[in-house]
């Protein structure tokens, strides 16, 4: 069986520390999202991996979906 992965680089905010959201592994029934490796050069890597492209498509929106929420409530925070 083939399997489909990719890495999203994250770069670290100094209001934000994504590695929280990201410190246990999400385990779904077609795909698997972890940390992958430490931060470095002030990014933080999340691998996917997937057994099919559209499980992969939908694992990586749903995290860009938690980013977005993430940055949303902290601008409303900041703006208060």
């Amino acid at each position: 069986m083939r399997e489909y992965f990719a890495t999203l680089a994250l770069p670290k905010r100094k209001e934000s520390d994504y590695s929280k959201m990201f410190e246990r592994k999400y385990r779904y029934k077609r795909s698997v999202v972890l940390v992958k490796g430490a931060k470095r050069d002030g990014m933080l890597f999340i691998e996917v991996r997937a057994m099919d492209p559209t499980a992969l498509r939908a694992s990586i929106n749903s995290l860009l979906r938690d980013i977005q929420v993430i940055e949303a409530v902290e601008k409303i925070a900041k703006e208060r």
